[in-house]
């Protein structure tokens, strides 16, 4: 009596443990349609950014007013969440408009260095609890990566379902059409997030 008693106790104060959390495998992977609001919602922007060419960093802002609701939808699908900073050791081109930007909203000084190292290295807005410390004002590859399948692919080399890769096109029209109109107004140079901004810098 008094071990069954004992027993039941342990099972009540015991650790709970919750359900474990399934990933999709790349195979299970399929993207949902672009919601037609924010389809609609992409073709008034066009509009709006052709007669705000003339101020690029405001066009800038207002297409990541954009990307903002966007990736509301990415949400519905993405693994990704916040404190998951295994794509912010990876390299990540920007423009340098993009990096103007965030200076200006920042303060942070632009340089120019000249890195020799590829490969995985913290992006130097990386804080310590793994957060980004400029996410309101992180460049546009940084807003379209999102992973679709289990997140301890990012740390690997591994092959894995990703979205919003500029390599392979982006996975969707709106963000490509996106990227060429940076590219677009940018009229310069692109380079690693670490060429423009070092991690000590002020």
């Amino acid at each position: 009596m008094a071990s069954s008693l004992i027993g039941r106790l342990k099972r009540w104060l015991g650790p709970k443990v919750g359900p474990v959390k399934r990933y999709k495998t790349p195979e299970e992977v399929i993207l949902p349609p672009i919601p037609r609001h924010l389809d609609e919602d992409f073709k008034k922007l066009l509009g709006q950014l052709q007669n705000m060419q003339a101020f690029p960093l405001d066009l800038l802002e207002r297409l990541y007013l954009f990307m903002d609701e966007y990736n509301k939808f990415v949400a519905t699908f993405s693994v990704c969440e916040q404190g998951c900073s295994a794509c912010c050791a990876i390299p990540v081109n920007i423009s340098r408009l993009e990096a103007e930007y965030i200076h200006q909203k920042t303060g942070k000084a632009l340089s120019n260095r000249i890195i020799l190292k590829t490969g995985r290295s913290p992006c130097p807005f990386l804080s310590d609890d793994g957060n980004c410390s400029i996410y309101k004002y992180r460049p546009y590859n940084c807003r379209t990566f999102h992973t679709l399948d289990n997140p301890k692919y990012c740390s690997t080399d591994e092959d894995h379902a990703v979205y919003g890769v500029s390599s392979v096109g982006y996975g969707s029209d709106i963000l490509a059409q996106l990227a060429a109109i940076i590219r677009h107004i940018n009229k310069g140079e692109y380079k690693d997030i670490r060429s423009y901004f070092s991690s000590n810098n002020s």
